[in-house]
């Protein structure tokens, strides 16, 4: 037999064998101090809705746990009583095979946090305090001003104020669709705020500029898991910040290469193809989804041939919701004329919310179920806020809109029809 072709399936062997028998044990082990919790969850940092958590029990201020790790990848602890309230600091770590210390303090003063033991970790924390020391005396300043502003309640307008205030009063379900689409618009421009306001935002986003520079020089000149996962969660939030996801994208493929089967590859593939099929003429990202009755269903299947609004939501999502109603009265309207509307609800556990949601608010059309994010079909979609989204698409399941109003939809079936 040939002798390259031998040596060819002996290194092809070896490099499977390098990524399959890579799995190992970690062991954490931890002080909790000047607090009573009695629980910690251990979660991937991808795992964004903690659906596969691990519980650690916390007995005499004190914990010690062993976990398998089949990748080296960031997680996160989180005390169970904050996870509870909604309001929590994540402590980040990077598992690997031996022991890892932790010391761990209240809410308020999180910034003590210890976390010993590994070469990644030490790495991060280096990362961090590097990134503080250089941009701490700046960003006192910026902050300093924005907080003198906010407890005037000069830093946000009126307008902004009064919006806040219905958020405030009302269910979220409850609230007229413009609010939140108004709310949204505000945070990406300066819309909602004072002219005061305004120059301690751009002052902030001049020296946030300064600190993307700052990180992707130190990713491309640090080519490991750590800087991996900065752009991880960088690219998350990265829709609506060209300027970071033009930076991704260069970096990007020299990471895949090296990490071809790391979850954060597949990830960030999704996330940015989602980000470019998001614009007028795009084709439809293809998915099979189960009904709630279980029976499985393509969306181009569903969609080619009709107008279609996609329309991704879910039971705890209360402005999809808001969204979703607006629809209603188009939907009556136009649904024998071949105008359809595809729900697309992505739930945790079980269908059991999902099914008290749509006997409440009636919904006509079909409804599919992510759930779990199994299919990851909104991060397929560059899907990353907790508001949902809606396509319009024409007959050809291109993109006619993103998140159109019932308003603009109704206008482009007449167009079409």
């Amino acid at each position: 037999m040939n002798i390259r072709f031998l040596t060819g399936i002996l290194v092809i062997t070896l490099l499977l064998l390098s990524f399959t028998c890579s799995a190992y044990k970690c062991t954490l082990n931890g002080q909790i101090i000047g607090r009573d919790s009695k629980r910690l969850y251990l979660v991937k940092s991808t795992d964004l809705k903690f659906v596969n958590k691990q519980v650690i029990n916390i007995a005499d201020n004190k914990f010690n746990f062993i976990f398998d790790v089949a990748d080296t990848e960031s997680y996160e602890l989180v005390f169970e009583d904050e996870y509870e309230k909604s309001v929590w600091n994540a402590v980040v770590f990077f598992p690997y095979d031996g022991l890892i210390n932790f010391k761990l303090y209240p809410l308020d003063e999180a910034d003590k946090d210890e976390v010993m033991g590994g070469s990644l970790n030490s790495e991060y924390i280096a990362y961090v305090k590097s990134l503080e020391s250089k941009f701490r005396a700046s960003q006192k300043i910026i902050s300093e001003k924005y907080h003198n502003l906010s407890d005037h309640r000069i830093y946000y307008n009126q307008e902004h104020d009064s919006l806040i205030n219905i958020m405030r009063i009302k269910g979220h379900a409850d609230i007229d669709r413009k609010v939140y689409m108004r709310l949204d618009e505000m945070d990406t421009t300066y819309a909602g705020l004072t002219i005061a306001g305004k120059i301690v935002k751009m002052e902030q986003d001049s020296l946030d500029r300064e600190k993307v520079k700052w990180k992707y020089d130190f990713i491309v000149g640090h080519p490991d898991i750590l800087s991996y996962y900065l752009i991880y969660k960088d690219t998350y939030g990265a829709k609506r910040n060209k300027k970071v996801l033009n930076t991704i994208k260069a970096v990007y493929p020299r990471y895949a290469a090296l990490y071809p089967i790391h979850p954060y590859t597949q990830i960030i593939a999704d996330l940015l193809n989602g980000y470019n099929k998001l614009s007028p003429g795009q084709p439809l990202i293809d998915f099979t989804l189960p009904d709630v009755a279980g029976n499985n269903h393509s969306l181009k299947s569903l969609a080619v041939g009709k107008i279609a609004l996609i329309d991704f939501w879910g039971s705890w999502c209360g402005p999809c919701i808001a969204a979703s109603r607006t629809i209603v009265p188009v939907y009556n309207e136009f649904r024998n004329k071949g105008f359809i509307v595809i729900g697309i609800a992505k739930e945790y556990k079980n269908t059991k919310d999902l099914k008290i949601a749509l006997a409440r608010e009636k919904y006509a059309w079909l409804n599919l179920v992510e759930l779990d994010d199994k299919h990851r079909v909104w991060t397929k979609y560059g899907i990353t806020n907790s508001t949902g989204m809606m396509l319009l698409v024409d007959k050809d399941g291109k993109v006619i809109a993103v998140d159109p109003t019932a308003e603009t939809v109704r206008k482009e079936i007449l167009a079409r029809l």
